[in-house]
């Protein structure tokens, strides 16, 4: 066990080359050190103590005790026996820290103790590590049977009673990664403290999640011990906590065409059928049900269908993909990613000439969106706006005066072409109008007045100088 090569003159403790009286770690590489009083009164110490059981470090201490002629059981001896430093009789520091480890013996004594209490009485550590029962002969021992194992036991009861111990919500074992050590470590689960379930069962209500409503509703879920992840019951109850704001005129309009919209395409294809649509594709189809229903062709903007459709169906989840030019996702909260994966694989086979269609795959990729002229749209755009810039008359008399550098003269200036389109950019208004500005509010009219004048004065180089520009 010793770390040496070859000795000479062991009665006398003097030998020729090093040897380590703690050499548990034998790949070690670290520094050969010489023994002081105080390193050497400790290996003593812990020497006496090792040698009780039966391990790798009273092995070591046995052979040393021989080879140095010791008793490490007399105290006075041991102290006496401190090797010089010219002895070559030392320890390596990774074996000195191993050996006199104070944990590493309490562990030790620690498993003496069980193995002790498992034979009734206080036996030798050598009788019960070197002698195994019924390893190489005799009778086997009898397996304990205990009464978990009988018919009706108490395992049974709880598993026919009580919920399973998981999530009620996600049903899985949640892991985290904890941010300043970088371990990962397993969520644990908090039981339910109110029988009725509180805010869990209001939300599966008002979520219409039948599969949760038949497991809680009308149980006692302290008694039958209901668990639950802290994050999956705030995200799955955040909706009942958050400050409800009344809905604008312009969200809550077409009720009738809304309660068609909700029947037919939000129940039915994305809360029954799990179906996957885009927040484009759904206003769309609302438009398209104002004008069945209410018998008006208006336009209607994606933002009030997504904080209408937030407010009256909480279970809808909208995903914004990472590509800005696609719209958002819209789908259950009840579909699992099984069926998120079968959908995606399914839009990604379908042709070009069925996504064009009402009954194409639910998802809409955002290049759907873009028509091959729309490049062409564009530019027509532009050059009607350059157009009514170029015909209309900038002329400001000089010098102007107040009346020149008026709210009132600066509409005279600019064509309600570029004002308007600058108001539809910007989603001042979402109302088309045709010969006349269109209605934004008053601090929203003097920023696209200004921004307006800018673009003016542009393209004309700075030729013809806009209000904005004199005072």
């Amino acid at each position: 066990m010793a770390a040496h090569t070859e000795c000479s003159s062991t009665a006398g403790r003097t030998f020729s080359s090093k040897i380590c009286v703690m050499h548990v770690d034998s790949t070690t590489k670290s520094n050969f050190i010489v023994f002081n009083n105080e390193s050497w009164k400790r290996f003593v110490d812990f020497a006496r103590k090792w040698v009780n059981y039966v391990c790798k470090e009273s092995d070591i201490v046995t052979e040393i005790a021989t080879k140095l002629g010791i008793d490490f059981h007399d105290t006075a001896t041991c102290i006496a026996a401190q090797p010089s430093p010219s002895s070559n009789i030392g320890y390596h520091y990774n074996c000195y820290k191993r050996f006199c480890d104070i944990s590493k013996i309490k562990r030790k004594k620690k498993s003496f103790a069980k193995k002790s209490t498992c034979q009734g009485q206080g036996t030798d550590m050598n009788i019960l590590d070197n002698q195994p029962s019924d390893l190489h002969g005799g009778q086997p021992s009898q397996k304990r049977v205990l009464r978990s194992d009988g018919k009706g036991s108490q395992r049974e009861w709880r598993k026919r009673h009580m919920f399973p111990e998981e999530c009620i919500i996600c049903h899985s074992n949640k892991v985290k990664r904890n941010t300043i050590t970088g371990k990962s470590y397993i969520v644990r689960l908090a039981k339910c403290e109110l029988i009725c379930g509180g805010q869990l069962l209001e939300a599966a209500k008002q979520k219409e999640d039948t599969a949760l409503l038949h497991q809680i509703q009308g149980e006692d879920l302290v008694a039958r011990e209901l668990q639950y992840h802290r994050d999956c019951h705030r995200a799955y109850t955040r909706f009942l906590s958050k400050p409800s704001k009344p809905l604008t005129p312009i969200q809550s309009g077409y009720m009738n065409a809304f309660i068609v919209f909700s029947e037919e395409t939000v129940k039915k294809r994305l809360i029954q059928n799990k179906e996957i649509l885009t927040l484009f594709r759904l206003n769309r189809i609302f438009i398209h049900a104002i004008k069945e229903v209410e018998n008006v062709d208006a336009p209607y903007r994606t933002w009030n269908l997504k904080t209408r459709l937030q407010r009256t169906f909480p279970q809808l989840v909208f995903v914004t993909p990472a590509n800005r030019s696609m719209s958002d996702i819209v789908f259950s909260e009840g579909l699992c990613a099984e069926d998120l994966a079968q959908e995606l694989v399914d839009d990604t086979d379908t042709t070009s000439a069925e996504s064009s269609t009402d009954d194409a795959e639910p998802i809409e990729r955002g290049s759907n969106r873009s028509q091959p002229n729309s490049l062409r749209m564009l530019f027509n755009a532009a050059l009607t706006l350059k157009l009514s810039i170029d015909n209309k008359n900038l002329t400001v008399p000089w010098p102007p005066v107040a009346d020149d550098l008026t709210l009132d003269k600066v509409k005279t200036l600019v064509p309600y072409q570029l004002f308007n389109f600058l108001a539809w950019v910007v989603g001042g208004s979402d109302s088309p109008k045709e010969e006349q500005y269109v209605a934004v509010t008053a601090d929203t009219e003097k920023k696209l007045l200004s921004i307006a004048q800018d673009i003016i004065s542009l393209a004309k180089k700075g030729k013809k100088p806009m209000p904005k520009h004199y005072s």
